[in-house]
């Protein structure tokens, strides 16, 4: 499907998400993965949203936009819970590494902190993927999406 005169940035948001989720794939640090992960979603927010003179194009990218703004929010919330838990061990040199977060978690494992991060990261990224029972937004996007 071509775009006109938007092909050319069109094309350019694809190679940006791409480039992205390679980061991502490779990211073994909380932050590289956050980073990655956020470059991935806004260039996917302005790609579901790119038909400006389409209205259901136009909500469909709002609508993504607070979606993913929610799911970064727990995300980042668990994140930081993780950082708590792993910072609190002995021997942990890097409490951003999720190497040193997975052996702080082993080594306590009945932490309501850790337990809690955990689960708030895994209902980030469900709701981020679209998964159950965090999907309630895709059809929506999926319609209005170009």
């Amino acid at each position: 499907k071509t775009h006109g005169a938007d092909d050319a940035e069109y094309h350019h948001l694809l190679l940006l998400v791409t480039a992205a989720f390679m980061v991502l794939s490779q990211a073994n640090h909380v932050v590289s993965f956050f980073v990655a992960l956020e470059m991935a979603t806004v260039g996917l927010y302005i790609l579901v949203g790119f038909l400006r003179k389409s209205n259901a194009s136009l909500e469909a990218g709002v609508k993504y936009l607070v979606a993913g703004g929610l799911s970064s929010a727990l995300l980042l919330m668990g994140f930081v819970l993780l950082y708590g838990v792993a910072g609190m061990n002995q021997g942990v040199t890097d409490a951003l590494s999720f190497d040193d977060i997975a052996l702080a978690l082993t080594a306590n494992p009945n932490s309501v902190l850790g337990l809690v991060g955990a689960a708030l990261v895994i209902c980030g990224v469900a709701f981020k993927i679209g998964s159950f029972p965090f999907h309630s937004w895709i059809p929506d996007v999926y319609q209005g999406a170009p």
